[in-house]
């Protein structure tokens, strides 16, 4: 299956790095919980597909020995590796696809996926994550939903506008990026076999951001910029309308609450590989 696509969505460096300025950095208890589960505190290992910018790659920093980011996108790869003078060796980032890791078999803590398991084709990627997996390792996947809490006519807005992106992603032409359900992640892990422990849980993080942040956030979206990436008019798309609105909301906002969905999966001790 040809993904390539699905890394060109996420290139041009105005859109990238308005992407790393908006877009949030999980929650530190989130990743810590991925540790506990490999019952191996000390010198663990991550490996993060999918990692954009970075923001999820450098987010593990002081919780792991050794943290490699793996994005195929070159424009992504190029302004993680920029942000690397700031932070420890003990980060690196590498481009590949979440299927053909560069990494030996079983020699890996973790396999995170951060709002990007949905780009990937699934039983090849599983099977990648189980093949570097060691016995007892941790794939652990977490999407943010869109948009945060933040004002209820804000986020009316926002559902909107994305109401139209979706609309007019339907009628394009051509080769499209291939998107895989969210709500198929759970049973694809579950099918795959791989892991004798899977856990879905809630968490929550709430940070600075007013409708500046929310116009960017939704600016930082792939689908809308696929279309922009397409010829489409910020009026075509409903971006004036959107901005439009935000900007008249009576009553203003400084927080936004982010609510992330995560899937906890244990492998199999002692699983041996296919």
């Amino acid at each position: 299956m040809e993904l390539s696509l699905n890394a060109q969505r996420f290139s041009g460096s105005d859109y990238v790095t308005l992407y790393d300025r908006y877009r949030p950095s999980p929650p530190s208890d989130l990743l810590q919980q991925a540790i506990r589960y490999t019952r191996n505190e000390q010198d663990v290992r991550v490996v993060d597909l999918g990692c954009g910018t970075g923001i999820s790659t450098l987010a593990w920093s002081g919780l792991a020995e050794d943290i490699t980011g793996v994005e195929p996108s070159e424009a992504m790869l190029d302004f993680a590796r920029r942000k690397l003078s700031a932070q420890p060796g003990k980060v690196s980032f590498l481009q590949a696809y979440a299927d053909h890791l560069p990494f030996s078999d079983q020699s890996i803590d973790i396999v995170s996926c951060s709002q990007s398991f949905h780009w990937m084709e699934p039983v090849s990627t599983l099977k990648e994550a189980n093949r570097v997996l060691r016995p007892g390792g941790v794939f652990v996947i977490y999407d943010c939903g869109w948009p945060p809490s933040c004002d209820w006519q804000a986020e009316q807005a926002y559902r909107r506008l994305f109401q139209g992106v979706s609309l007019l992603s339907e009628q394009l032409e051509g080769p499209k990026a291939v998107f895989f359900a969210k709500d198929q992640h759970l049973q694809n892990i579950t099918d795959s076999g791989y892991f004798s422990f899977i856990k879905v849980a809630q968490y929550h993080q709430v940070q600075d951001g007013g409708p500046e942040r929310l116009i960017g956030l939704a600016r930082s979206q792939g689908g809308l910029e696929a279309l922009f990436k397409k010829g489409y008019s910020e009026e075509e798309t409903g971006w004036v309308d959107f901005v439009k609105s935000i900007g008249l909301q009576k009553k203003s906002f400084d927080r936004m609450t982010f609510h992330y969905s995560v899937i906890y999966a244990v492998k199999t001790p002692g699983e041996q590989q296919e």
